[in-house]
């Protein structure tokens, strides 16, 4: 079985650094400083001013569910944020910047994962952040 931590930084680290995540950064002014994690967003007093350049990408690691004893399909969701005056032109483009830097699959360790698929969510509003919100789920698979 993978160890989901080191799961969960491949996920990260590919939009974050990794060559193959390059399309994703493109698209936000701020680069790879604009990719962080969710818990990052949630700190205490932090304003908006305090973020990079919008639009920005947040990862959070979601449920594991067993699919057989030892077998694991984990999800990830990838929150996009950018300024509402903006619109949601430049949001709609990362669903499939995302997937085009997952579909060369990932290997942790020595370990290669399953299927790795990617859906565009819902475009919202984040209340505490006000700013646009577009979700990118990603689902490994049996890992």
């Amino acid at each position: 079985m993978i160890d989901l931590a080191a799961l969960t930084e491949a996920i990260y680290q590919r939009l974050k650094s990794d060559a193959a995540g390059q399309g994703v950064r493109d698209l936000l002014p701020g680069g790879s400083a604009a990719i962080m994690l969710a818990e990052d967003l949630r700190r205490e007093g932090l304003t908006v001013a305090q973020l990079p350049e919008r639009p920005i990408g947040a990862l959070r690691r979601g449920a594991t569910p067993q699919l057989a004893r030892v077998v694991t399909a984990p999800l990830y969701t990838w929150y996009f944020y950018d300024d509402p005056s903006v619109g949601y032109g430049r949001l709609e483009q990362l669903p499939l910047a995302v997937a085009e830097a997952y579909e060369s699959g990932l290997t942790v360790g020595t370990v290669a994962v399953g299927a790795v698929e990617v859906a565009a969510g819902p475009q919202t509003r984040d209340d505490t952040l006000k700013l646009l919100l577009h979700v990118v789920t990603v689902a490994i698979g049996a890992v």
